[in-house]
């Protein structure tokens, strides 16, 4: 069976109430594009496409791109967004295909989506719920109280998949949506899955608002495989410059190996992520390592963020910067758990700056209960650490002694550590065994105007 509709160049259309069902678009060759809607054109003069769907459904419906909708404009000539979509009060459910089984949008595309459920939908690449490529102009995507529920991704970007290249720079933001459930499975990906709800590559701006991450996974699928960021996965590319703004959300409950909530991996060739996290809650994710991870050319600015139970079986459980540049200004740090190198670290030259935070009742298997520089650079300022290892209920100390504080350079005369106008308090495994603080050789630690005890 063929697209039910084709939509071509210089039109205005709405579709009010209208249900598009079980349209299988299938080919001999090559790839399949729109299983109920396709949009397409290519178009000189600057006369956008404009589609609007209120109260529609699109269930059931197959095809390899865009098994709901498919929408691929390519401009010659003009700027801005050449094909439009607004979609209201819409269902996506029980899709089908290779890519973007609820929407795809490609080339001079741009979207509005409000209010809309895209749930159940499957493909064998990335994006079950919706994929966008932006590749021309700057596409703006905008999506606010939508649910994304229970889509799964056989690659990567288990609910949406959003990419762009130094030509077609985007900007995607999601308002109040709820993502929950959504997974990322690894398996046509070398076994490993990234970006379990939200998977974004290449050059544009990402911004989260007011948002809820529920119980998202990102998998590996084969035994020497890892997992990217749970939530969000963030991989910017070779000379593209990436920016990600999370505000006021929620991430409870998500899993993956890398980035136990969101995973940001910048290029080593000329390529830059900026990120700004503030007021968020990170809660109850579990993985490998960190609930907020950075790595290769990243700069990562948290504020007034809180941690609270998360747990990792490595490095870091709440926050880590790799290779890269993280600031955290009046963070909260409570009842987190990892394997090793407690709740923050900095790791392989990043550097970590924490100022006028609280870490307390942090635990580590090994090494430090809070704060960890392992080859990196840690400052903590004006910044409270107290009862940071394992306890009782009488306040009794258990499991192995582990200090508060740890430090390892890579090299004897190696990176900068220092503790300023700060309390380490009540956080000594065992006096006799690990102090607060523990520097290996090699450590440059400065210690200031801080109560140690």
């Amino acid at each position: 069976m063929s697209t039910s509709l084709v939509i071509g160049t210089n039109v205005d259309i709405t579709f009010d109430g209208v249900e598009f069902r079980d349209h299988f678009f299938v080919a001999p060759t090559g790839t399949t594009f729109g299983g109920a809607v396709y949009v397409v054109s290519t178009e000189t003069a600057d006369i956008p496409i404009s589609l609007t769907f209120n109260d529609c459904l699109f269930d059931g419906n197959n095809a390899d791109i865009g098994a709901g909708i498919g929408a691929q404009a390519t401009r010659t000539a003009g700027e801005g967004n050449f094909a439009i979509i607004e979609v209201d009060n819409s269902t996506f459910t029980n899709n089908v295909g290779l890519a973007g089984a609820g929407m795809r949008l490609f080339g001079s595309t741009g979207a509005t989506v409000t209010d809309s459920l895209f749930e159940d939908n499957e493909v064998s690449s990335v994006g079950a719920g919706l994929q966008i490529f932006s590749n021309q102009g700057n596409g703006e995507f905008n999506f606010s109280g939508n649910t994304w529920r229970n889509n799964v991704s056989q690659s990567q970007g288990g609910a949406v998949s959003a990419s762009g290249d130094e030509a077609g720079s985007h900007t995607l933001t999601f308002s109040g949506d709820l993502f929950e459930g959504n997974d990322a499975l690894g398996v046509n990906t070398a076994g490993q899955g990234a970006g379990g709800a939200i998977l974004h590559g290449g050059a544009g701006e990402l911004n989260i608002n007011n948002c809820t991450f529920d119980s998202n996974t990102a998998l590996a699928s084969l035994p020497d495989s890892l997992s990217f960021g749970s939530a969000i996965s963030v991989i910017n590319g070779d000379n593209e410059q990436t920016a990600l703004n999370i505000v006021g959300s929620t991430f409870i409950n998500n899993e993956a190996d890398l980035g136990t909530a969101i995973n940001i991996q910048g290029s080593a060739v000329n390529g830059a992520v900026t990120v700004i996290s503030a007021n968020n809650t990170y809660e109850g994710n579990s993985g490998l390592s960190a609930a907020l991870r950075a790595a290769t050319n990243t700069t990562l600015v948290s504020t007034s963020d809180m941690f609270i139970g998360n747990s990792s079986l490595g490095s870091g459980s709440a926050f880590a910067i790799l290779n890269a540049q993280g600031e955290v200004t009046a963070g909260g740090f409570f009842d987190n758990a990892a394997g090793d190198f407690g709740a923050v670290l900095s790791g392989a030259d990043g550097q970590v700056l924490l100022v006028n935070s609280v870490l307390a009742d942090n635990t580590s298997e090994n090494a430090a209960a809070a704060v960890a520089s392992v080859f990196g650079e840690m400052t903590v300022l004006n910044s409270t650490l107290a009862n940071n290892g394992a306890f009782d209920e009488l306040g009794n100390r258990l499991g192995a002694p582990q200090a508060a504080i740890f430090m390892d350079p890579d090299e004897i005369g190696g990176q900068d550590n220092r503790i300023i106008n700060s309390i380490v308090w009540n956080d000594a495994a065992d006096v006799s065994t690990l102090p607060d603080i523990q520097a290996q050789q090699g450590s440059n630690v400065s210690i200031e105007f801080s109560l140690i005890r």
